[in-house]
């Protein structure tokens, strides 16, 4: 599928729920890179995610258990940041996000203009 207006929604879609949306966009357009590009970035995104929450659990659980809401922050925050990045790739702006971005181009052969 080529890079139109039809599937600019699906930048979007991919930051949605980073890991599954993502797998699922990765799948679907497989032979754009611009959209293979961002899936992997919603992927590697979301298993940041996944990394604060469990690093925040544990520290929570053996340290100092008001932290914990402190991980839901800078989880939201992340999320909504992944979010931002999708609307911008959907009107033609891509952002790379700092170390994600260069794995994510290197798996994707997209190299941001």
């Amino acid at each position: 599928m080529s890079d139109n207006q039809d599937n600019s929604i699906m930048y979007v879609i991919a930051y949605l729920i980073p890991i599954l949306t993502g797998v699922l966009v990765y799948i679907m357009y497989n032979n754009n890179k611009r959209l293979k590009f961002h899936a992997i970035q919603a992927i590697i995104l979301g298993i940041a995610i996944l990394f604060v929450d469990v690093i925040f659990y544990i520290i929570s659980f053996v340290i100092f258990p008001p932290i914990f809401y402190a991980g839901y922050i800078i989880e939201i925050i992340l999320w909504v940041y992944g979010l931002y990045v999708g609307y911008k790739a959907s009107i033609g702006t891509d952002i790379s996000i700092k170390y994600i971005g260069d794995y994510a181009s290197s798996q994707s052969g997209f190299q941001k203009q």
